[in-house]
């Protein structure tokens, strides 16, 4: 079984984006800069000149062994990154995984070995993801192998036979699979009646269910799946509202504190601009100990967003909403 931890950059502050075109723009200034000056723009301690040139001839090469991708770095938040399979620019590539999401349509369950406190640390991802992903750790194991005659399931040679006599997993393919752990591993009732394991290893899941409940922990583990890839969206009373009568068009996010931030269920975005109907539930979630509203505006304190930026940060209070409403139907399982 192919898994491994999420790309090590060992510094984000150079290596990690919001944005293709901040991406780019460090590509010109380690084609431009001296090396004292990347160190300061970038708030970099050292950067080995080798690593400059390396990076530059990779990316500037015919057979372009470097290029620009979206990275999975926080839950929700998709940044862009150099990726390379050879260590470099990034430090720990982890090629041997992450080309699985390179060569192709993918699936990766993100989970860790411990938690502190409270497990709360799966997700999913469809591209390359961070070590610090889903927290502290993350693993990722792609749902699928990519090789020169096609995909293959990223399954054990004893799962497959276990699978192959199983009353219920014979018929089912690897995206149900998927879709029953996942959602196993977002009920309430398993995070807690597990916990004193989850603290120490990796999480395991029961097969041995009925053919009702597998049905149920599948439909309600691939609506999650769907919800926390974006690929679809609530409906729901959560909006913007503007704070002035003036309604201008403002998107920068300003520094808040968070008492500052979230008030009266709202989220303050800058003073003329809010989001309404937001539950402090909603507010306080957390995946891999990440406050995942909270951490999504902290990386862009005085950054200006654009329209569809400030959109996918909707959509993300409108998932956050839905999963804790799908983990309450899976409580009553």
């Amino acid at each position: 079984m192919n898994f491994s931890s999420g790309i090590a950059t060992e510094r984000d502050n150079i290596a990690i984006q919001l944005n293709e075109r901040a991406m780019r723009q460090v590509l010109e200034d380690l084609k431009i800069l001296k090396k004292d000056e990347i160190l300061q723009k970038y708030r970099l301690k050292n950067l080995d000149e080798t690593i400059i040139s390396k990076t530059l001839a990779e990316y500037e090469a015919k057979d372009n062994p470097a290029h620009i991708t979206k990275i999975a770095y926080r839950p929700f938040d998709t940044q862009y990154t150099l990726y390379s399979s050879r260590q470099g620019f990034l430090g720990r590539p982890r090629f041997e995984t992450m080309q699985h999401f390179l060569s192709g349509e993918n699936l990766g369950l993100c989970f860790s070995k411990d938690c502190v406190g409270f497990f709360d640390t799966t997700f999913i991802s469809d591209k390359i993801a961070d070590k610090h992903y889903n927290g502290s750790q993350c693993y990722i194991t792609p749902l699928y192998l990519y090789d020169i005659e096609g995909k293959t399931p990223n399954f054990t040679p004893e799962f497959k036979a276990c699978k192959a006599k199983h009353k219920i997993l014979k018929d089912k393919n690897e995206e149900q699979i998927l879709a029953f752990i996942y959602a196993n591993l977002y009920n309430p009732k398993y995070r807690s009646k597990y916990l004193e394991y989850l603290k120490i290893g990796f999480p395991k899941v029961n097969f041995e269910v009925s053919q009702k409940e597998f049905e149920r922990f599948e439909r309600l583990g691939s609506e999650l799946i769907k919800l926390h890839l974006m690929q679809e969206i609530p409906q729901d009373e959560i909006d913007f509202i503007f704070l002035k009568e003036s309604k201008k068009p403002n998107f920068k996010i300003a520094k808040y504190q968070e008492k500052e931030r979230f008030v009266e269920n709202k989220i303050i975005l800058n003073e003329d601009l809010a989001i309404s109907s937001i539950g402090a539930e909603i507010w306080n979630y957390t995946i891999g100990g990440y406050q995942v509203l909270k951490q999504w505006l902290k990386y862009r304190k005085d950054y200006a967003c654009s329209k569809e930026e400030l959109e996918h940060f909707l959509k993300i209070c409108k998932i956050l909403k839905k999963t804790i409403e799908i983990q309450g139907k899976l409580s009553e399982i």
